[in-house]
This record gives structure tokens, sequence and C-alpha cells, in this order.
């Protein structure tokens, strides 16, 4: 009877450079949204007077941050209020708002940024 042997060194570690890391911790971060609470606290805020362009997340800080435009920069200032009043929301911020005057209908465009629970604006 022959037996044989193998010998098995021990398995090395893997090591992930912490820049690979950081990136792969970041988008579990943007997969892990809770992307239902925000898209519902946008839509249910958004009166037809108001076109959101855009939506740029960012998952480390809990916030999402919105083009969007308005017909007046009454329309655009009651939206921001309707969007604080939101239960998801913590805290909304207008960060810059302009009148295109290129357009024959004037609109105001503008972009806020929205906090949610557990976000540090």
């Amino acid at each position: 009877m022959v037996q044989r042997t193998t010998q098995q060194g021990a398995a090395k570690p893997w090591m992930i450079p912490a820049g690979q890391l950081a990136s792969v911790t970041r988008a579990i971060d943007q997969l892990n949204l809770p992307w239902r609470d925000v898209l519902n606290a946008i839509e249910s805020a958004t009166p037809t007077t108001i076109a959101v362009l855009s939506l740029e997340p960012d998952a480390q800080k809990h916030s999402i941050r919105c083009l969007a435009e308005a017909k007046t920069r009454d329309a655009m200032f009651a939206y921001i209020e309707e969007m604080k009043q939101q239960s998801f929301v913590t805290d909304v911020v207008l960060i810059r708002h302009e009148i295109n005057e290129q357009d024959p209908n004037k609109p105001v465009r503008f972009t806020f940024e929205a906090h949610w629970a557990g976000s540090v604006p």
C-alpha cells in the first residue's frame, strides 16, 4: 500500500489595497442607498411647476444633490419648503439659483441638497 502525503502550505492572507477597499466600500454604499425613500420624498414634494433635471446621491453624506427648474422664484422657494416638510428629509439647503435669460419663459434653474437621517450637513 502506497501512502501519499501532500504538503500544503498555509494560505496567504488576501489583502486588498486601502485605495481599492475605499472604492469598493463607496460602491457598496451607493448600491445600498435608500432609493425608494429618496425618490418618494422628491416625488411627493414636486408639483407640476417644477422639473427635476438630475439627482446626484452621496451615500457617505446621506444626501442627494438635485438640479431642478421652476417657472418662478416663488415656485422654487415653495418647493424647497415642501421638501423640508418630507418626513424622510432632515435638512434641505438651496445651494444656488439663476434665471435662464436665454429662454423666453425665463425659468429659474436651481440646485439644492437634501439630507436624511445619519447625514453630515
